[in-house]
């Protein structure tokens, strides 16, 4: 149990460390020296296997070539593609180099490419065939970008070369040897990662060196030396990036496929006895209630790591139903600072997020006065840790907003600890649904309709109304016979009336949420405000 000091919880002390290193490239590279012929990435389309000795090799190349493009600390190079096997030998590439690596969402629009690369300057991109398009009408407004690579060997156009061209550069020196340049760690940025956008534009989070070595120094939960990984998070968002780092660095084994797809998911647990699942919700969902499940034999599995957004516990024991042995450990972060709480084999109690990890000091604090609270009592969650975001590019007013007057993170999640320091999250604070001075959470009732039979997913938001405030309105999507009656009488029977859908449903054929699986109100609301416009 964290230690408690008047309503401040700590962690403990980490008890890794950066083993003499004078960067986390050089950190890195020592790690993957180590680690040799270890097979740490297999390709779940294809089979092929990379070991840490491929991987050290490698991303020496992409290194030495880098810097023949005059790439150094200070200055960013950007990746936008699906999870591919070049990703890693790139991104280890740049922090042995100790400049910045900004991963794009692969499935962002122009629009959204071009603020972000506004923002952090990229001054090479790669990409893939599938994201080439976009990055192509992007470089037409983005002055910092020198140069595009393509993977694989298809030439795009007479301004891009192919990644094959760029590691087969006769001028960058082949060495077998690499020195990592010295990098102050407080201070230089590795990463740029993107906030999730869930209520804006996305921000550009600044990640320091030494922000990503205590993010990734905990191996998260205790595993033994042959445990297989499988893991679909996208590698351009914190969860997927601290992952693919992770696995590195503690010499874990992982299969990865570029999407998820059911049937491919399924047989790659078999194929390859995976005994570790890194998932987001919707995939927890997903095993829930599919019917394919028993067609592949699940029995290697025996941990799903769950992260990125919040897991209900009704979920979880759907799943637990259908495959008994398996054991859940809730995640819980945020973009700004890596993982903050973790679930362990002694604090895993159903619809928490676990205890603070090492390192990490928390408090909940009053809404409206700020006062700090004590446990089992619900307030604003705030965090300290060496994992805290160094702030957000070019963004003075937003970084200053995050913090509180002690330098304190403000999650903007709304949360509690029971008397034995685990944390329970009841929602994002600016996502609650204010009914007649009720606060109705979300998440609580999506829990809760999603254990309906004919319920294949849903997002609840508040819609605006004169005399309450806001009323609870639910999207459902189907996967059976349910009218909007039968959803609205399931809730009303097992809820108080504040959280009664006075605001009515509405079925849908899908929920949009964004890549790693987090609800995008902001779009069901837009829905409302398009159907009431026609009107």
């Amino acid at each position: 149990m964290p230690s408690n000091f008047d309503g401040i919880l700590y962690g403990g002390s980490v008890l890794e460390s950066l083993e003499n290193a004078k960067s986390f490239g050089e950190f890195c590279y020592n790690r993957l020296k180590r680690h040799g012929q270890n097979v740490l990435y297999i390709n779940g389309d294809t089979s092929e296997r990379v070991t840490a000795s491929q991987l050290l090799l490698g991303s020496i190349r992409v290194a030495e070539c880098l810097q023949n493009y005059g790439i150094q600390a200070g200055d960013s190079v950007a990746i936008c593609c699906e999870n591919r096997f070049e990703v890693p030998y790139i991104m280890f590439a740049v922090f042995f180099i100790g400049a910045t690596y900004v991963p794009l969402n692969p499935t962002y629009t122009e629009r959204e490419l071009l603020h972000v690369c506004g923002f952090s300057h990229p001054k090479i991109i790669f990409a893939s065939h599938q994201t080439i398009s976009k990055v192509k009408q992007v470089i037409k407004e983005t002055k910092s970008v020198k140069k595009v690579f393509v993977f694989g060997h298809k030439i795009v156009g007479s301004n891009f070369d192919t990644f094959n061209t760029f590691v087969q550069n006769k001028l960058a020196p082949t060495n077998v040897d690499f020195v990592c340049p010295p990098q102050n760690m407080m201070e230089n940025i590795a990463l740029v990662f993107c906030s999730s956008g869930t209520t804006g534009v996305p921000k550009g989070v600044q990640i320091t060196q030494y922000n990503v070595w205590f993010s990734i120094s905990d191996s998260i939960i205790d595993v033994e030396p042959n445990e297989c990984f499988l893991s679909v998070s996208p590698w351009t968002h914190i969860f997927g990036c601290y992952s693919l780092t992770r696995t590195a660095v503690h010499c874990r084994l992982t299969v990865y496929l570029p999407k998820f797809e059911e049937k491919k998911y399924l047989k790659c647990i078999e194929t390859h006895k995976v005994t570790i699942l890194i998932v987001v919700p919707p995939i927890m969902v997903l095993l829930s209630k599919t019917s394919l499940l028993d067609k592949y034999d699940m029995s290697s599995v025996k941990y799903a790591v769950s992260s990125a957004a919040p897991l209900n516990k009704e979920t979880v024991e759907a799943v637990r139903k259908r495959l008994p042995q398996l054991l859940t450990r809730q995640v819980y972060g945020m973009s700004e600072a890596g993982t903050f709480c973790v679930q362990t084999v002694n604090h895993c109690k159903p619809g928490s997020v676990g205890v603070l990890r090492t390192g990490v000091y928390g408090k909940v604090t009053d809404t409206e006065t700020g006062k700090v609270l004590g446990p089992n009592s619900s307030g604003e969650l705030l965090f300290k840790s060496a994992g805290v975001m160094k702030g957000y590019v070019g963004d003075s007013d937003a970084t200053k907003a995050s913090f509180d007057h002690d330098g304190w993170l403000h999650t903007g999640d709304v949360g509690f600890y029971d008397n034995d320091g685990e944390y329970f999250i009841v929602d994002r604070l600016k996502e609650l649904i204010k009914y007649n001075a009720f606060q109705v959470p979300p998440a609580e009732l999506e829990a809760l309709i999603l254990t309906h039979p004919n319920v294949k997913d849903v997002g609840v938001i508040g819609v605006p109304d004169e005399a309450a405030g806001e009323l609870p309105m639910a999207f459902v999507v189907k996967q059976g016979d349910c009218t909007e009656k039968d959803i609205i009488d399931f809730v009303a029977s097992r809820t108080s009336a504040a959280k009664r859908l006075r605001g009515g449903v509405k079925f849908i054929a899908e929920i949009p949420k964004n890549p790693t699986g987090k609800i995008l109100r902001r779009v069901l609301r837009d829905l409302i405000k398009t159907q009431r416009s026609k009107l």
